[in-house]
């Protein structure tokens, strides 16, 4: 089957391939060969080879949704949780249709004889290993790092330390006693797109790990002082966050290799805080 009319199928698949993601969805409704071809996992290795692939920043956001009246009755003010997209290099946003999402969704990872659990409240709990509560979880050249957090008897005392769980030969690593500088909330610890460092924010700056030592990569803008959430891809740096608790969250894309920040507007519809989030390539 012709892909297009009177083109050879390879041709008429390099035009395919420069599809915007955001119109996947439309190109698949043209005809079923179409819709075949974007879903093929060979498509989308051909696209990402061919330097196409775009990253996609997905953003769990909750915002007050305004107080309503009626003849009866004032109804109270609720959060109203959304997902949305944004390509940070063209400043696009989108929402995704509602869905029903508890907040207390759990995902387990089953790694060999250790399962472990991330939940809502940021909590990791290695079966075979002493629970954790707030710590920080980080696959990072090829080790599912666990980060800080603190036992549940000890409510709010973070340590320091970290541990990782090798893949490779299913076994945890030595505790790391002093991996981070300050004991602290690690949530906004991520692993570098270039799999060599580790970034955080703290105490107004971003920070960079490379061979367990942490060193000030760059000053945070003071719109983003407060950083609510962290992800890098392909040499950048997002951070979104406030000035100060309880004011409006921006975002703020730094570029890794000369440490230069760009500011990514977000419009009013697509403001809120962000619960979490994760950075697609499709």
């Amino acid at each position: 089957m012709e892909l297009l009319p009177g083109l050879p199928n390879d041709v008429a698949l390099e035009c395919l391939i420069r599809i915007p993601f955001d119109q996947f969805s439309v190109a698949s409704s043209v005809c079923r060969g179409w819709k075949a071809e974007i879903e093929r996992p060979e498509f989308r290795r051909h696209r990402k080879l061919s330097g196409l692939a775009q990253s996609v920043i997905v953003l769990a956001r909750a915002r007050v949704e305004p107080t309503r009246k009626t003849h009866l009755f004032k109804h109270l003010a609720r959060l109203v949780y959304r997902i949305m997209l944004c390509d940070p290099e063209t400043g696009y946003w989108s929402e995704l249709p509602p869905v029903r999402v508890s907040r207390w969704v759990a995902d387990v990872l089953s790694l060999g004889q250790c399962r472990v659990r991330a939940g809502a409240d940021g909590r990791c709990d290695p079966v075979t290993w002493e629970s954790r509560d707030e710590c920080k979880a980080v696959f990072h050249r090829g080790k599912f790092h666990v980060i800080s957090g603190y036992p549940t008897n000890a409510q709010g005392r973070f340590e320091r330390d970290a541990e990782a769980f090798d893949l490779t030969t299913q076994r945890w690593d030595p505790v790391q006693e002093d991996f981070l500088d300050d004991a602290m909330c690690p949530r906004t610890c991520v692993d570098g797109s270039d799999a060599r460092r580790l970034y955080m924010c703290r105490n107004g700056n971003v920070m960079a790990c490379k061979n367990a030592t942490w060193q000030v990569l760059s000053g945070l803008p003071a719109e983003v002082c407060n950083a609510a959430y962290v992800t890098t891809w392909q040499g950048k740096l997002l951070v979104i966050g406030s000035a100060k608790i309880g004011e409006p969250h921006r975002a703020y894309v730094m570029d890794l290799k000369n440490c230069k920040w760009t500011k990514l507007e977000s419009p009013e519809e697509y403001s809120g805080h962000v619960q979490t989030g994760c950075c697609l390539e499709i």
